[in-house]
């Protein structure tokens, strides 16, 4: 119901925002270069920054079973290291191209990506430490520089709307990657599920000898042989379960290190503002 509701008013929202004399949202100010590219920039630096925060919860909680206290202690790092940057940023505006600031951060950002694609059922908090860390120092700088780099071609008399539809780009991306991430989890989580299925079936040597040694475990810790047998199909299934889950987030974190590449790339299609050093 809301997709058809979005389906119908949303080009409806363009259309009159496009001929009206004067739009409460300015859309043609997206004819401009840089807030027409900076645009596809926040809408991916949103999937990926709320996607990111939404993924590693989903991922504690769900696989490695981490309470909301722990999950913070955790999250905590990809935080703590943007207080060393964010007053660096100011003076680095001056000094370095916006579009180079804004490229490093994305490059960054998507290695520590890249980093989670990588996860097994041995990958919990102290482990993501690292990936959180080196996230940490890439996003500040797909933050504040990109906004610059949005607003600064445009007449000071339409820096006001152009902000206004950067924002929207970017927040429609964090909804969007949400949606997205937590479809694929969804979809893949099954798909990996039935590919480890059609391997680990009771007709191959492997696992005939992993289910009697599990058995056997059970019926040693005061299991009889049939409740013993049972419990050791549920164990497996849990353990194939979780090993899916972790396939499905590792695809996840693989599409948003892809669409942090993408906007790499895209910032360069910016030209840089004028008197870049005075107006930074």
């Amino acid at each position: 119901m809301l997709f058809r509701s979005a389906a119908v008013f949303v080009p409806i929202f363009i259309i009159i925002e496009l001929v009206r004399d004067r739009p409460f949202v300015n859309l043609r100010l997206l004819g401009s270069r840089n807030l027409g590219f900076t645009s596809v920039v926040a809408f991916g630096l949103g999937l990926a920054l709320y996607g990111s925060i939404f993924l590693i919860p989903l991922y504690l909680g769900t696989v490695q079973g981490y309470s909301p206290l722990q999950i913070g202690k955790v999250l905590i790092w990809v935080g703590l290291p943007q207080f060393l940057i964010f007053p660096l940023l100011p003076w680095m505006m001056k000094k370095f191209d916006q579009r180079l600031l804004v490229c490093w951060g994305c490059v960054i950002f998507a290695a520590s990506c890249f980093m989670n694609t990588t996860m097994s059922a041995d990958t919990a908090g102290d482990q993501m430490m690292i990936a959180n860390i080196v996230r940490a120092f890439g996003q500040p700088f797909t933050i504040v520089p990109v906004t610059g780099l949005a607003v600064a071609t445009l007449a000071r008399k339409d820096a006001a709307s152009g902000s206004a539809i950067f924002n929207i780009f970017r927040n429609v991306g964090g909804s969007f990657g949400i949606a997205l991430l937590s479809t694929l989890v969804t979809r893949r989580e099954q798909f990996h599920d039935e590919r480890i299925g059609e391997t680990v079936t009771a007709f191959t040597p492997a696992t005939q000898a992993r289910i009697a040694a599990m058995q056997q475990d059970f019926v040693s810790k005061g299991f009889d042989p049939v409740a013993a047998l049972k419990q050791t199909y549920t164990v497996l299934k849990g353990t194939m379960t979780r090993e899916a889950f972790i396939m499905a987030f590792n695809d996840a974190f693989l599409v948003i290190a892809i669409g942090l590449i993408v906007a790499a790339i895209a910032i360069w299609f910016c030209e840089k503002p004028a008197g870049q050093n005075s107006a930074a």
